[in-house]
C-alpha cells in the first residue's frame, strides 16, 4: 500500500495535468479499483464500509485532490453529503491527510453561497469536535485543521469540512503501519458516531429549534447505549441557541419504548407521523437538561425522557397548579427506577420543584 501511495505522490501531477479521465488510464484504475480493493482486504471488520476512490468519471478532468472515502451507507454514499472518513492527497501531492470529514455540496440541505457554505462546514466541524472530546481519550493526538493547499472550491470544501484527522509528509513515511494506526482509530470513532447518531449527527449539532428537534427524532437512526450511568457531557456542549444539546437518537429510543403512546394519557391519539409511520408523540426530558450540572452522570438518557402527545407536552411547559403537579407525580412513578439505574437520584419533591 505504501508503494502505491508514493507512486501516486510522485507521478500523479505529471501524468494527469491537463488531461481528462479515461477508463483505461493508470490512475483511474488505481483509485476506482486497486486502492478500494486493497483497503477492503487489509481492514478487519470493513465489510459494512463502502470504500470508494474519488477520481472523476471518464471524460472529465482529473481532480487536483484525489481521495479514497470510507462510508457507512446508512449515513452517506458520496463525499458530497453526510459524514465519512477519507484519505486525501494534498494538491502538491507531497502530503496525505486522514480526515473525519463531511459533505460539502449542500451542508444544510439547501443551496448556499460559497462563504455561507464554508462557514457552515467550519462551525459544524467545531461542534462535532466538542462532541468528540468526551468520547476520545487521545483527542489531543489528532489535528483539528487541514491544509491541502487547495486552490479550487472542492478542495477548500474538504479543508472546511475537516473535523479531526492526521497528516503525513509522504517522503517521511517508511512503513504503512504509521498510517494504518490512525486510519483504524478514525474508523473506530466513525463507527461510534454512526451507531450513536446515525444520519442525524450533522443536523443534531446544527441550529436547533424545538420543532426541528421533535421532527428529527421521528427519523432518527437507532443507536446503542451502554448500560448503567453514563459520563457527564462536557460543559461546552451547547447548541447555537445557548441551550444544552439534545441527542435525537437517544430520545427516539424512549419514543420506541413507549410504543409511540403518550405516557400520561395513552388514549390520546394524534396522527400518523410521515417520518416514522407511527402515532406522533414528542420527547420531553423529565429532569430538564438545564439541570445537568446538578447531577454526576448524563441526564440525556432514555430513562429521563418521556413520550407525550403535544397537549400533555404543553401542559408540562405551560401548565400549573394541581394539574401540573399530578402530571409530574405520575411520570415520576413511571421513571423513578430507570433514573436510579442511570445513577440519577432525585425525589418526587425535588422533581416538582424544578417545574414550579
Amino acid at each position: 500500500m505504501l508503494d502505491t501511495v508514493k507512486a501516486i505522490s510522485r507521478d500523479y501531477i505529471p501524468y494527469t495535468e491537463g488531461k481528462t479521465v479515461a477508463s483505461n488510464d493508470k490512475f483511474y484504475k488505481i483509485f476506482s479499483k486497486e486502492l478500494p480493493t486493497a483497503f477492503q482486504n487489509a481492514l478487519q471488520g470493513s465489510e459494512e464500509l463502502l470504500i470508494k476512490g474519488c477520481i472523476a468519471q471518464p471524460n472529465h478532468r482529473y481532480p487536483k485532490i484525489p481521495l479514497v472515502t470510507f462510508m457507512d451507507a446508512r449515513v452517506t454514499n458520496s463525499a458530497k453529503s453526510g459524514y465519512y472518513v477519507a484519505l486525501l492527497f494534498s494538491e502538491d501531492m507531497k502530503r496525505i491527510l486522514l480526515s473525519l470529514n463531511q459533505g460539502f455540496e449542500r451542508p444544510i440541505g439547501k443551496k448556499l453561497n460559497r462563504t455561507e457554505k464554508f462557514r457552515t462546514l467550519k462551525d459544524r466541524a467545531c461542534s462535532v469536535r466538542e462532541e468528540l472530546q468526551h468520547l476520545i481519550n487521545d483527542f489531543s493526538t489528532y489535528e483539528v485543521s487541514a491544509d491541502l493547499g487547495a486552490s479550487l472550491e472542492r478542495g477548500k470544501g474538504y479543508e472546511a469540512g475537516h473535523i479531526i484527522g492526521k497528516s503525513f509528509e509522504v517522503n517521511t513515511l517508511f512503513s504503512w503501519s504509521q498510517i494504518d494506526k490512525y486510519l483504524v482509530s478514525l474508523l473506530s470513532i466513525y463507527r461510534v458516531l454512526v451507531e450513536y447518531y446515525g444520519s442525524t449527527l450533522l443536523t443534531t449539532i446544527g441550529i436547533e429549534t424545538e420543532d426541528s428537534f421533535q421532527k428529527n427524532i421521528q427519523k432518527a437512526h437507532q443507536c446503542y447505549l451502554p448500560d448503567g450511568p453514563l459520563p457527564k457531557p462536557s460543559p461546552n456542549q451547547f447548541s447555537n441557541t445557548g441551550s444544552r444539546r439534545r441527542n435525537v437518537a437517544v430520545s427516539s429510543i424512549s419514543l420506541r419504548n413507549s410504543g409511540y403512546l403518550c405516557q400520561l394519557e395513552p388514549a390520546h391519539k394524534t396522527f400518523k407521523s410521515k417520518s416514522s409511520g407511527e402515532n406522533f408523540v414528542e420527547a420531553h426530558h423529565l429532569v430538564p437538561l438545564s439541570y445537568q450540572d446538578d447531577f454526576t452522570f448524563n441526564i440525556d438518557v432514555p430513562e429521563n425522557i418521556v413520550a407525550l402527545c403535544p397537549t400533555c407536552h404543553r401542559l408540562l411547559h405551560h401548565g400549573g397548579g394541581k394539574e401540573l403537579i399530578e402530571a409530574i407525580e405520575a411520570l415520576f412513578v413511571i421513571r423513578k427506577t430507570g433514573l436510579e439505574h442511570r445513577g440519577l437520584h432525585i425525589s418526587r419533591e425535588q422533581l416538582i420543584s424544578l417545574y414550579i
